[in-house]
């Protein structure tokens, strides 16, 4: 029985030794071909079947999450932007929906944002073969030509919704920048257009606050930008006073990536932080002045404390604000959000120029009220 029982085990010993070699030739001869094989099956999860319950927000939001990652996939995130510019066809379609500027400008940010994710891989990638790259360059060229065809057919958009009267209720062109910078397709304006449709707009509070902007910015701006573009010199001048405004939204944008895990508490913040530097750039100067100059006259000027009741309004309307988004309140998330814009304009503007000209005022030679240039209490 031991002999037996000896005599199986050495037969299996035999058996395994003599597969070890076998086993090892093999990974040998599959050990070059281990990169090949992983580069098809992170092509194959690219080319995957989209996951139909997503949105075409939320493919965007998955490709624009890759730049964030410490080791982007960018097969992975050109993936999603073609998923979401799919989608967002398919969206319209279901709608019922015309394909307005609106939908080409979204579609040309989508295949800008796909060419330059092909673009990151192609350059990023020095190892992959030359059939591969050829293929991924072809796959890019036929990107941007698509691409060109969505900014002619934005341009037909934009020229048909902007002729006659609907020009101040189709909501959808950034009209003074472009009148400023002479083209729709000017760098400027498709970082402002970015800015808005696809930093902004992304989120509830953003969709619903530009409802009541454009209704607003849309009664003056068609006859602001017919009186630019029909002169060069304040053309000029505008270019020069937008430049301040360009800057806010790229820092914006990179305010909004950073917020990226809440897209609710990301808008709010950027609307937050563009009214409070557009004030100080824009608002602040003048209104500085115009104290100022009221200080001088001997008007008495109210102390920064004045502003009180404007702080009190900021802080009811940004509840305002919370609880419409919390409870999905449309009507007030749009009027409390442009609330919330226009009252830090104007909290910011207001204690800023009163609180600077005090301070002067009080560190003059003779002026006992650092309120009042007549010197009276």
């Amino acid at each position: 029985m031991r002999m037996r029982t000896i005599g199986t085990v050495a037969v299996f010993v035999c058996l395994f030794l003599g597969c070890i070699p076998a086993v090892t030739a093999q990974d040998q001869g599959n050990s070059g071909d281990w990169i090949a094989n992983t580069e098809s099956f992170l092509i194959y999860k690219a080319t995957a079947p989209p996951v139909s319950r997503m949105n075409s927000q939320e493919y965007e939001q998955a490709g624009d999450q890759e730049n964030h990652n410490p080791f982007p996939d960018y097969e992975h995130q050109s993936h999603y932007y073609k998923g979401a510019s799919q989608k967002l066809k398919m969206e319209y379609l279901a709608a019922d929906k015309s394909f307005d500027s609106h939908y080409f400008s979204q579609q040309e940010l989508l295949l800008r944002k796909q060419s330059e994710a092909l673009n990151e891989l192609i350059q990023k990638s020095p190892g992959m073969g030359s059939e591969r790259q050829n293929k991924l360059q072809e796959d890019r060229a036929f990107i941007e030509n698509i691409r060109s065809q969505a900014q002619s057919r934005y341009n037909e958009a934009y020229a048909a919704e902007h002729s006659g009267q609907q020009s101040a209720t189709s909501g959808h062109g950034c009209l003074i920048v472009t009148a400023a910078f002479g083209s729709p397709l000017a760098s400027e304006v498709q970082l402002v257009r970015d800015y808005r449709d696809g930093t902004i707009r992304q989120s509830y509070t953003g969709s619903q606050f530009f409802i009541g902007f454009n209704a607003w910015y849309y009664t003056f701006s068609p006859a602001v930008a017919d009186f630019i573009a029909t002169h060069p010199l304040v053309k000029s001048v505008m270019q020069v006073c937008l430049v301040p405004l360009l800057a806010i939204i790229l820092v914006s944008q990179n305010l909004h990536a950073m917020l990226g895990f809440s897209p609710e508490i990301a808008t709010v913040s950027v609307l937050l932080f563009g009214a409070a530097f557009y004030s100080l750039v824009y608002i602040f100067p003048p209104a500085f002045i115009a104290v100022w100059l009221a200080g001088r006259k001997g008007w008495d000027v109210p102390a920064p404390g004045s502003m009180k009741p404007v702080l009190v309004l900021w802080v009811l309307v940004l509840c305002g604000l919370a609880a419409g988004i919390f409870l999905s309140l449309d009507l007030l998330v749009t009027i409390t959000s442009g609330l919330l814009v226009a009252s830090t304009v104007l909290l910011v503007a207001g204690t800023g120029s009163l609180s600077l000209s005090g301070y002067i005022r009080k560190n003059l030679p003779g002026k006992t009220d650092p309120y009042s240039f007549s010197g009276r209490r």
